[in-house]
């Protein structure tokens, strides 16, 4: 039995009748940039989501570059960020740093993968005061939530601006039922094919209930400008596919439901995957409502071994990430060692397998190939 890590094709088989006849219409108006297409996308987003706004962009990193642009800050920045998240969420800020101004300053993750609380408070309180600005970007990875509720409240005691990455959380709920990208003062999402919600290509979007950052935001993607050679500010050319906009747009329709299949496959790796001393699967917080489980990850102490076990087994598996942020060569950070659970889950964690098309035959057959190497440790 041959497992797929994550399934496009079944994807695009969903939407396939009704976006076939939608591109051939765009092809034919030669409608391809800024076309009403990425108008409906935005608007559909923005409801789904219960934001204010929404606005495409080209991909997740240009969505970050231009949340930080929209913030307008001047002076210094310290900008707290996870320790344990892809190079993209430092690289977008970077890029939207005009001024080369911003400090940042890594936070080690809890026991669920997300920025820990406790960490970022104190990290604040030591250089917090050095800065004219405080930014923190808390990333919501794997489809768990950050603890929003706590990290709102640092914001509010020490007066800081909060950019949510929510690129790999289309769906998730933090609190209240309310969904991630709803929390911070602006919000980037990737729509990388593999997401929760992905294109067929290189997308994004950024979301904000703020109407003067809204309109910014419309300048920075654009060059500049909302109206043709009018060029109001310094932008990219970062704009939404009206291509991939249509594609995004029937996609969404489906993300609920494919969310809860993942859900599905979740509960089942939880309810029958042995855990010992060597295999820990992952745990769903109280401070996450609702966990759209973008990857399921495990830790494993011996994961070489288990993933030669599950590729000889043609079951496919990813490393989320064999090297922290603040060890990459890009980065090379003075104080990589200090960060005891993001170093600790980039030597243990796996990423299992989890999408809405997986059988219950083929769970069951990953279900029983782990525990059939966790028997034999």
């Amino acid at each position: 039995m041959k497992i797929k890590f994550n399934d496009l094709t079944n994807q695009w088989h969903s939407i396939k009748n009704i976006v076939i006849d939608e591109l051939t219409s765009i092809l034919e108006n030669g409608n391809y940039i800024l076309g009403e297409p990425v108008k409906q996308f935005e608007k559909a987003f923005s409801e789904w989501n219960n934001s204010t706004f929404c606005v495409g962009t080209s991909n997740g990193t240009d969505a970050l570059k231009l949340a930080f642009n929209s913030l307008q800050l001047s002076g210094s920045t310290n900008v707290y960020i996870p320790a344990n998240t892809y190079i993209a969420t430092l690289f977008g800020i970077i890029f939207g740093d005009l001024e080369n101004s911003c400090k940042f300053v890594f936070v080690d993750c809890d026991e669920y993968f997300q920025i820990d609380v406790v960490s970022l408070e104190n990290a604040i309180e030591q250089y917090g005061e050095k800065a004219d600005n405080n930014l923190i970007v808390p990333v919501h990875l794997y489809g768990h939530s950050c603890n929003m509720k706590e990290i709102i409240k640092i914001a509010e005691n020490y007066d800081c601006l909060i950019i949510e990455d929510c690129s790999q959380a289309h769906g998730t709920v933090a609190f209240d039922g309310k969904k991630v990208g709803t929390f911070g003062d602006v919000s980037a999402f990737s729509l990388y094919p593999g997401k929760n919600l992905g294109a067929a290509g290189d997308a994004g979007l950024v979301t904000t209930n703020n109407q003067e950052i809204y309109n910014r935001l419309l300048k920075l993607r654009n060059l500049g400008s909302v109206v043709k050679y009018d060029h109001e500010v310094i932008g990219w050319n970062a704009r939404l596919d009206t291509i991939q906009a249509c594609i995004l747009t029937q996609k969404l329709k489906f993300l609920d439901e494919w969310n809860n299949k993942k859900q599905v496959v979740a509960n089942a790796y939880s309810s029958n995957i042995k855990e010992n001393d060597n295999i820990v699967l992952p745990k769903t917080s109280e401070y996450c409502e609702y966990n759209s489980y973008h990857i399921y990850p495990i830790l494993v102490k011996n994961r070489e071994s288990l993933q030669s076990f599950l590729h000889n087994k043609s079951i496919p598996t990813i490393i989320h990430y064999p090297i922290p942020l603040a060890k990459s060569k890009a980065i090379n950070s003075n104080n990589q060692d200090e960060f005891v659970n993001t170093n600790r889950f980039s030597k243990e964690l796996i990423s299992l397998p989890i999408h809405p098309f997986l059988q219950e035959k083929e769970i069951d057959y990953i279900i029983s190939a782990i525990n059939e190497w966790v028997g034999n440790q």
